[in-house]
């Protein structure tokens, strides 16, 4: 069976998180929105819930960056093909994600400049 349709206990999320009480896995679950389920009085998530908030903000900052080809370049990652997702990176112009604008022609900048 595929791993996202799988069960996780907190402690198989404790190692992939990387700390060692399940009280951290519990708050990081409350904080990604991963709804923690009880059966049996054992403590499960389900694997797609965790993977999609353990992957969102890499594919958040991904998405901010590269608009056009974020999802060639996650996907590509994902499969360890990372020479492909460079060359997708590289072909694609980066947007500036520091959330200033920079103008590309003279008359841009002069306009902006009187604005000033």
């Amino acid at each position: 069976m595929c791993m996202i349709l799988n069960r996780m206990t907190l402690g198989d999320l404790a190692e992939r998180l990387g700390v060692k009480d399940v009280r951290s896995v519990s708050k990081w679950c409350s904080q990604h929105g991963v709804s923690i389920e009880c059966e049996n009085k054992r403590k499960y998530v389900w694997g797609m819930d965790f993977e999609v908030a353990f992957q969102n903000a890499f594919l958040k900052r991904l998405e901010n960056k590269y608009p056009k080809t974020f999802m060639d370049i996650y996907n590509s990652a994902v499969k360890d093909d990372f020479l492909q997702a460079y060359q997708i990176m590289k072909d694609d112009t980066p947007v500036n994600d520091s959330g200033e604008y920079f103008p590309l022609s003279d008359s841009s900048r002069d306009f902006l400049n009187k604005l000033k």
